[in-house]
This record gives C-alpha cells, structure tokens and sequence, in this order.
C-alpha cells in the first residue's frame, strides 16, 4: 500500500492565531507558581503494571503548558512539554506518552495535522496509538478524522486545571479498557 506523503507545511489557519490566556491566569502570574507542585502522595495514577502514567501536553502558550503541567504533577502524573506542533511530533515518537494534551490551533503545525503525521509514523514503526485530548478555543468544536484517536474536545475557554486532570483520567481509564 503507497502512502502519500506528510504535509507538515504550516496550516492556514495557524498563523494568525494568539492562544487566549482569560480565565486562566495573568501570564505574569505562572512566574509567581512554584516551580513544582505540592506532592502528589500516594494518587490514583499507576497503570496496570504499577508504572506513573505520562502526559505529553502541546501547546505554544507557557501559560497554559505551566499550569497544566502543575495540576497534573499535583494529581499524581508524570508530564512532558512541547511548546510547537513539530516539537510536539518529535517528542510523542521518542518519550511514548500514555496520553497526548494538544492545542488544536498552533503557529508552524495544527494539533489534528500534528496528530495525523504522528498516527502515521507509529503505524510505520508498529506502535499503538496513545489516546488524545485536543484543547480548543474555537466556539464550535472541528469535525475531527475518528483515526486521529481524539477522546475528546475541551473547550480552552472553560477549562479549569481540575477539568483538565478529569478528563486525563477519564481518557486514561477508557484507554485502559480497550
């Protein structure tokens, strides 16, 4: 079967978007968090096999990969950053994270055209999709390819960092049944 080529040129849609920051925090204001989060003690974050579970989150704002990162360490999970979609692609093929946190509209690379470059390789080396959450800030959620693996859409401007560490858990778990 020939496959055709990846298009990782830059989407028309990415290059004049600004990530919002409203409701979240004043970006002057994640200088001011503690560089980590409280202890997680003992959390509800092991697989299986007793492993910390791993979230690669996606995004081209620090505000939000910072404070993302700090729920998620605080509930227990192990966290990568990516601040592009190319970073992003790279990282997710060399750390297999057990659960992708992608911002649907990036500068260079979108998270769905990230997520199908990144379906395709694994394909390629014969490794299982990780389940995806994809953050949005657009008022009506894109229809999405069901093969991109996406578990669900969460709207950026309502998303709370406890909502975020909900919906990691609930991908997680569902991930855990198939």
């Amino acid at each position: 079967m020939q496959r055709e080529p990846l298009d990782l040129e830059p989407s028309p849609l990415a290059a004049p978007y600004a990530p919002p920051t409203a409701g979240l925090a004043d970006p002057a204001d994640v200088d001011r968090l503690p560089a980590t989060p409280p202890s997680a003690g003992p959390r509800a974050n092991a697989a299986a096999g007793g492993r910390r579970r791993t979230v690669l989150i996606v995004d081209d704002s620090r505000t939000v990969r910072h404070l993302y990162t700090f729920a998620l360490k605080a509930a227990g999970y192990d966290v990568l950053e990516a601040g592009d979609g190319p970073a992003g692609f790279e990282l997710a093929l060399r750390a297999t994270p057990d659960l992708l946190l992608v911002d649907m509209l990036m500068p260079s690379l979108t998270g769905d055209r990230m997520l199908r470059a990144l379906r395709l390789a694994e394909e390629g080396l014969g490794r299982p999709h990780a389940p995806a959450l994809l953050l949005t800030a657009l008022p009506t959620p894109p229809a999405l390819d069901p093969s991109l693996g996406v578990r669900a859409v969460l709207d950026k401007g309502r998303l709370s960092s406890g909502d975020v560490v909900a919906a990691v858990r609930k991908a997680l778990a569902a991930s855990e049944l198939h």
